[in-house]
């Protein structure tokens, strides 16, 4: 039985923290101050484990991931990029998810990309490994109806509409915010956008936040998004686009309130 589970360095988890299990465990806390990311960082650690067990010389691509909070993946970091190796001034820090047993005992994955950056290495180290790297999962993630499509290619306006209504909210946010950012234009051009007025309603309820589109119908098979809260920033003074990060990695309370607004902004009524 696994008593406790710690992070560090995973997404809002500068860590490491440390989270004692019951049979069932309630996470409670403030909009982006980490919930998901607790979540996230195990079921991400395990089944990177479980693929690298498998794998020689136990290293796996992004394309074999059955699982990934992001396909940015580097990004996945606390305020900085997964690394192979140490850089002046940067050491290297892995995504670390370590399990305490009943016993005491721990078991720790390490999550660090490759020298080439093409994929990770994530070794499983102590008496549980076998059972997280078993053939059936250990861990499940489901995020509910706020969690966001993996990519987004663009859909014909009725088709996008039905979706936005009808609870799929998040497979199509993006779109919805390039439609915030284009309007009847259609696309962005090569530069990012921000969504209109999207950042203005977002920040009554998380302020500061900025966000970003951008899709070329020339160049672009997909949509692109990204965003940015006051608390991501590593130097303040103003938003600074080298420390957003992909839309699919904010927040369920981040994205929940964007989906609202963005839906909201974009039918054919004024917002509240």
């Amino acid at each position: 039985m696994i008593k406790a589970i710690e992070i560090a360095n995973f997404q809002r988890l500068e860590g490491p923290v440390r989270i004692e299990l019951g049979r069932v465990t309630v996470l409670v806390g403030a909009n982006g101050s980490g919930k998901s990311s607790v979540l996230k960082a195990v079921h991400w650690a395990t089944r990177c484990a479980w693929l690298a067990s498998g794998a020689k010389p136990g290293r796996v691509t992004l394309e074999q991931m059955d699982y990934v909070p992001s396909r940015e993946f580097h990004a996945l970091a606390h305020r900085q990029r997964l690394q192979a190796k140490a850089r002046r001034g940067n050491p290297k820090k892995p995504v670390v998810v370590a399990f305490e047993d009943a016993n005491g005992q721990r078991t720790t994955i390490e999550v660090s990309a490759v020298s080439n950056e093409a994929g990770f290495s994530a070794p499983a180290d102590g008496p549980l490994a076998d059972a997280l790297t078993a053939e059936q999962p250990a861990t499940a993630y489901i995020p509910g109806l706020a969690g966001l499509a993996e990519q987004e290619t663009i859909l014909a306006e009725p088709i996008l509409r039905r979706k936005a209504a009808s609870g799929e909210g998040g497979s199509v946010l993006r779109q919805l915010l390039l439609k915030l950012a284009a309007g009847d234009k259609g696309d962005t051009g090569a530069k990012e956008q921000e969504p209109g007025d999207l950042a203005e309603w977002v920040g009554k309820v998380i302020p500061g936040v900025t966000f970003w589109v951008k899709f070329d119908r020339r160049r672009d098979a997909v949509v692109e998004a990204w965003f940015l809260t006051p608390d991501m920033l590593i130097v303040s003074g103003g938003n600074n686009t080298s420390q957003r990060r992909p839309l699919e990695m904010a927040g369920t309370g981040l994205l929940q309130v964007t989906q609202i607004f963005a839906i909201c902004s974009t039918s054919s009524r004024r917002c509240c």
